[in-house]
């Protein structure tokens, strides 16, 4: 037989409010906070690996001449700005007790990277919506 144990989580207005928005709210007990923060570290995570995964696909596709766009449309307009917000939202929820460190790690990380990818795309659209770079002649 197996013996199902709660773990009481300390519940915030943040934690709540999300879980209402997310649809995750339980009637009885609200949200511990667990299957949200669960939810929101399985999305960072695979959106990480379609990113990841859009490498060695753009690679190939260059050395068989294959079309690149839905590669790099998956990976900078979807996946990317996916995992920064996922990321985000994750670091911003209380980590339980007992959560694994790396856990946090690499949503720092992948925050930080994703972030970065959307600041530099958001500059090169802003460049070549003001002609910064000229097209071919």
């Amino acid at each position: 037989m197996i013996r199902q144990i709660r773990i009481p989580v300390e519940k915030d207005a943040r934690t709540i409010r999300l879980a209402e928005l997310a649809g995750l709210a339980d009637d009885k007990d609200m949200l511990t906070g667990c299957k949200l923060r669960r939810l929101l570290r399985t999305i960072f995570l695979g959106a990480t690996a379609v990113v990841l995964l859009c490498m060695p696909w753009v690679l190939v596709a260059e050395a068989c001449g294959w079309s690149q766009r839905p590669a790099h449309l998956l990976q900078s307009f979807i996946a990317i700005p996916i995992a920064f917000l996922s990321s985000g939202m994750f670091l911003w929820l209380r980590a339980p007790e007992g959560s694994p460190a790396w856990e946090r790690r690499v949503a720092w990380v992948v925050w930080v990277l994703s972030g970065a990818w959307l600041a530099m795309l958001a500059w090169v659209l802003v460049a070549l919506s003001r002609g910064m770079f000229p097209g071919p002649a």
